[in-house]
């Protein structure tokens, strides 16, 4: 059940690397296709920069997944540890829950190498976007 948590846990993270990609990629299209320099156009380039928004929404969130993650696999790692030299008990084995809180680990999580480069290279892109088309 432990290693289920964590798959499911390693899924959401994907997923909101894939949601914030294709969320960003069509606020830029929108803006490109509707933004221009004339007067008329719905926008101007500058509105580019509320992809900024949904960017780091999920930064956020991909990072309290992966916490979680991490922290699911600490738990599991123990249990197997206690499992291995007999220091555990019949309740332990349907226990599902992390002994520490997460939002330390979450902003801990911000600037590791699974989400820090992702989603900066997003953020680069939209202010090179935005700088380009300005």
């Amino acid at each position: 059940m432990m290693q289920s948590v964590i798959t499911r846990m390693a899924e959401n993270s994907r997923a909101c690397k894939t949601w914030a990609v294709t969320l960003v990629a069509a606020i830029l299209v929108v803006v490109a296709r509707f933004g221009g320099s004339s007067g008329d156009s719905a926008f101007e380039p500058e509105t580019a920069l509320i992809a900024l928004v949904p960017t780091i929404l999920f930064w956020l969130l991909d990072s309290y997944y992966l916490a979680l993650e991490r922290g699911f696999r600490e738990r599991y790692n123990d249990f197997v540890a206690r499992l291995h030299s007999g220091e555990t008990c019949d309740s332990e084995v349907f226990e599902i829950s992390l002994n520490r809180s997460v939002q330390g680990p979450t902003f801990a999580c911000l600037w590791r190498f699974a989400t820090l480069p992702f989603y900066a290279v997003m953020a680069g892109v939209i202010i090179v976007f935005v700088l380009i088309s300005g």
